[in-house]
């Protein structure tokens, strides 16, 4: 088609083109030349109106050709299309194929899969094919290879990217529209890889997602309904960790591994969401799991997160580090999951963020039936003690969330104390429970610090009821919360309760008061949680709830 030195300057301009590298570290040398068969390969590449385009560069490739390890490619498997826009490779092997091709002038490009060459076949013809925009390749890794680092490569094609320890996405610009017959995690020339992909489709959308957990036979959209017909939200909720209720009438628990072990969770788009497993009972078909989401949009009837399962291979993926994340503003979350009897195992209440701040245990009784999976019930002498600081609960903002019951007045939720278990009344810092235990009558929602006076709520609770309590701290102003509504504020208080190391969080006891009921998912973030936010996590964790639906896909 042309001479053999305009080859040579083709093939100097289209390596580029593509994106194609050599280093010391690969060999550059033929992966496989053209010979031993007269099977002559052909086509066209036309412009949409028919009219043939020139000056296209043309590749051919072996469908196990591999971009990050497989070497140069021959000149005779490139081409560049004449007049009419014919391009023509001779002498081509039997084998499978795909077919590159790229204009340098537009970008515009198109990758053609699975060119079946048969042995002894004289021609292959194509049929003409027209040039697409190219798009933004967004590939999501599964959480199995996040900590390692190699190559992420397309078989069949040039492109291929660098994966560096901690990658848990990568993108490729400028990828052809088609079919990719393969994509793998590669580490060396000699390795197998990993397959993350098979006969990939890179659609016509500007930006196109590839799902990370293709190996997984099923999965169901958890939608999220923030419109009239589910929970009104009228401002975006972010950091938001949405509860999610798994029951026999809304989830196949003989499809997944056992403890949950194979779930996975991804947005929208594809990208991997963090969750946690905080209870698994396929026993009993019931299990609670947390899903982080970055944001929560309002009025809306179609956001949601895709939830995968069943595969037999899989490892658990829970991670409720990433999704109380210090980052999303959490700084201690308590499920109360954990059921022993007796008294005396250290840290056995683990607290879901990543500062471990775990209660060592000192409640004689075994967990209960919750509001939210489990619950931790207290009578005196009953506490949990975390020794060490957990939030500064002083100039700084805070909220605190918690699901309560009480059985009796008078119970502290929780407390910071200088001197611990054994302190009294005038050592106490700061304690945050019912009135009842300041002296005042009635069951209502206190916060209290020493030489400071009390908060209360203008809302009594009921006894026997679960409630789920809550009180937001700005500098200089204060809102108590019950059931997500708004029940008293003040601008008037400053607590002294700033961190220090001789601090112990106790839950369920100040030293002298303790709590006769039952506590269940205290929350305790390092910002002042909106409205919206309080309203929407007491609507989330309510068994009666009205925000998530969950629809089976396959």
């Amino acid at each position: 088609m042309f001479p053999t030195p305009l080859k040579r300057i083709v093939k100097s301009v289209l390596l580029p083109l593509w994106g194609i590298s050599c280093s010391a570290s690969l060999v550059c040398s033929p992966m496989y030349a053209g010979g031993g068969s007269d099977t002559e390969v052909s086509g066209k590449i036309v412009t949409p109106s028919g009219r043939g385009l020139s000056g296209v560069q043309v590749m051919l490739l072996r469908n196990d050709y591999d971009p990050a390890f497989g070497g140069r490619i021959p000149a005779n498997d490139i081409e560049t299309t004449d007049t009419s826009g014919g391009y023509r490779f001779a002498n081509v092997s039997a084998g499978t194929y795909d077919i590159q091709a790229a204009d340098p002038a537009s970008g515009a490009r198109i990758l053609m899969g699975n060119v079946g060459v048969a042995r002894g076949a004289a021609t292959l013809l194509l049929a003409a094919d027209s040039l697409r925009k190219p798009v933004l390749l967004m590939v999501n890794l599964p959480d199995s290879i996040a900590a390692m680092q190699g190559y992420v490569v397309a078989r069949g094609t040039t492109m291929y990217k660098r994966k560096n320890a901690g990658d848990t996405s990568l993108f490729f610009d400028s990828v052809a529209q088609g079919t990719i017959p393969a994509l793998m995690f590669e580490t060396s020339a000699s390795s197998p890889g990993v397959r993350l992909l098979t006969n990939a489709t890179i659609g016509p959308f500007d930006t196109t997602t590839l799902n990370p957990f293709p190996g997984w036979l099923h999965s169901a959209k958890i939608l999220v309904n923030t419109s009239i017909t589910g929970v009104i939200l009228t401002t975006p909720a972010t950091g938001f960790a949405l509860a999610v209720r798994l029951s026999a009438a809304t989830f196949p628990f003989s499809q997944a591994r056992h403890g949950g072990a194979d779930i996975r969770f991804t947005t929208a788009a594809g990208k991997p969401v963090p969750f946690e497993i905080a209870q698994w009972d396929s026993a009993n078909s019931q299990a609670v799991v947390w899903v982080g989401l970055d944001t929560v949009l309002p009025n809306s009837t179609d956001q949601f997160v895709r939830m995968f399962w069943g595969n037999a291979a899989a490892s658990s993926a829970s991670n409720p580090q990433a999704v109380f994340d210090t980052a999303r503003g959490y700084a201690g979350v308590w499920h109360f999951e954990e059921s022993q009897a007796g008294v005396g195992t250290a840290g056995l209440y683990k607290d879901a963020t990543p500062d471990a701040a775990n209660g060592d245990d000192s409640v004689a009784s075994t967990a209960q039936a919750s509001w939210v999976g489990n619950a931790a019930s207290f009578a005196a002498p009953d506490k949990i003690v975390v020794s060490r600081p957990v939030a500064d609960l002083a100039a700084a903002a805070f909220t605190i969330c918690v699901w309560v019951n009480f059985s009796a007045p008078g119970g502290v939720v929780f407390s910071k104390n200088k001197t611990g278990v054994t302190a009294d009344t005038g050592d106490k810092e700061l304690w945050f429970g019912d009135s009842a235990a300041s002296g005042a009558p009635g069951l209502r929602p206190t916060f209290g610090g020493i030489g400071q006076g009390t908060l209360t709520a203008q809302r009594d609770m009921g006894i026997n009821q679960w409630h789920f309590y809550s009180l937001r701290w700005m500098p200089a102003a204060a809102a108590f919360f019950i059931d997500g509504g708004l029940c008293g504020f003040t601008g008037s208080y400053t607590p002294q309760a700033a961190d220090d190391p001789a601090d112990k969080f106790i839950i369920g006891s100040d030293g002298t008061h303790y709590l006769s009921g039952a506590i269940d998912e205290l929350h305790v973030s390092r910002t002042a949680r909106s409205d919206d936010w309080i309203m929407l996590a007491f609507e989330n964790q309510r068994q009666d709830q009205h925000l998530v639906t969950i629809e089976i896909e396959k």
